[in-house]
């Protein structure tokens, strides 16, 4: 898209076209998967598109959708991806916006919270502590953000749930192509995918 634009996600329904920026404020759901929307309108499981986009550096991009959902794919960003690089990147001479903190901002819920500090560059460093034998604690940092690194080791990290969770999601209509073929599934004590992890630490990769 033209410089500026920002990341559109454009929707196509029987009554017309809606376009959906991708921002924060455009968030109407986190549950189990994220959504945006705009006057009723929503697109669900954005996150790895998202990811692709952001990991690869593209600022200005129209996503047409057919649907209420984006494909689960493989359940990792690396379909998008390969997709993205495929189809190509044109480098803009236009300057790109960004967001500069000025002071630190933390979110809370409960025991669970992320929090952005000011820094020269970009940093990120992730924790999860799941009281469950096959993920425990798990840490991984990126110390800085480079399209190769993100490609080779964090893209392919897949979605990951727990049984009660994955029913969960079908019953609310969302993660309708999901199976064992894309999302890491563990029961009361193991990864029940017959392929494993991709790396020990896949479930901390794919929350970064």
């Amino acid at each position: 898209a033209r410089a500026d634009t920002g990341i559109v996600i454009v929707r196509h329904h029987p009554d017309g076209v809606v376009e959906i920026p991708a921002r924060a404020a455009a968030v109407a759901s986190t549950r189990l998967a994220t959504t945006i929307g705009h006057n009723g309108d929503t697109v669900s499981t954005v996150e790895h598109l998202l990811a692709a986009l952001y990991g690869l550096g593209i600022d200005n991009v129209r996503i047409v959708v057919e649907g209420p959902e984006l494909p689960v794919m493989d359940g990792s960003a690396a379909s998008f991806v390969y997709l993205i690089r495929s189809a190509g990147i044109f480098v803009q001479r236009e300057p790109s916006n960004v967001l500069r903190f000025r002071k630190p901002v933390e979110v809370r819920d409960g025991d669970r919270w992320i929090r952005v500090e000011p820094a020269r560059g970009f940093r990120v460093s992730y924790a999860i502590d799941f009281e469950h034998p096959a993920v425990g604690r798990q840490e991984f940092c990126v110390e800085r953000w480079d399209p190769a690194e993100f490609e080779r080791e964090i893209a392919g990290a897949r979605t990951f749930g727990f049984l009660s969770e994955v029913r969960a999601l079908w019953d609310a209509g969302l993660a309708k192509g999901g199976s064992l073929d894309n999302t890491v599934v563990l029961d009361d004590e193991r990864v029940i995918n017959s392929g494993g992890l991709r790396w020990p630490d896949e479930f901390v990769r794919h929350k970064v």
